[in-house]
């Protein structure tokens, strides 16, 4: 696998993205087994719990970044995508969790990714290319890049663990870096990654996830 790359793309702002909400859904799973009030959070981002309880039920995109930034402050974990992509029943991620699966080669779940990762999320845009090294690129659409840290992180770190399951193979990044700030102690995301520089922050003008594995592994 070669560069999995979110970069600052921001057209489409008059549209109002929406997301499957599975990422949201796991991070009030959290915050409930935290003994966290998440009513009063939920409203703070324009959310109910009849919309967290049922799973078709579609969320605003910019909703789930905000509420992401609450579960940080209610978690006083300042990682919580990182957190939550670490250990989350990857079935959870819903569809395109299961067209990877589905898949015969590393190559294939990719392309399948940036097929239909937009039913999943509508902000977020996959791009595929084929070369020396595997490539699936990552924008956003419809909010701002800016707006959002922990969204992303659960998006890379996904996918990297997806890789890892679905090959029986520890994907070693060679690169990988973040393009907003993060400062303090990065040291568990370093280690998520294992990379020869993971992750840089805020120095960046992408974010970048450089994996040395060729396109033809099998996945089991």
């Amino acid at each position: 696998m070669g560069v999995l790359q979110p970069r600052n793309s921001e057209p489409g702002l008059a549209s109002i993205p929406m997301a499957g909400g599975g990422l949201s859904r796991l991070a009030i799973a959290r915050l409930k087994s935290a003994g966290v009030e998440v009513a009063p959070l939920l409203k703070r981002v324009g959310l109910t719990p009849e919309a967290i309880a049922d799973p078709e039920e579609r969320l605003n995109v910019r909703s789930q970044i905000a509420l992401l930034d609450e579960a940080a402050i209610a978690l006083k974990d300042d990682c919580p995508g990182f957190t939550l992509a670490r250990d989350f029943d990857l079935r959870e991620i819903g569809l395109l969790y299961y067209v990877m699966a589905s898949s015969q080669s590393l190559g294939d779940a990719l392309k399948r990714v940036a097929r239909y990762s937009k039913i999943t999320n509508e902000a977020l845009v996959f791009g595929y290319q084929e070369g020396n090294r595997l490539i699936l690129s990552l924008s956003y659409s419809g909010v701002p890049r800016h707006s959002d840290r922990h969204q992303i992180e659960f998006c890379m770190f996904g996918v990297l663990r997806i890789c890892r399951v679905l090959t029986g193979q520890n994907v070693i990044p060679q690169h990988f870096s973040i393009s907003h700030h993060r400062s303090g102690d990065n040291s568990e995301m370093a280690k998520g990654a294992r990379g020869r520089r993971c992750p840089q922050s805020g120095n960046e003008q992408e974010d970048a996830c450089t994996k040395a594995f060729g396109r033809r592994v099998e996945l089991h």
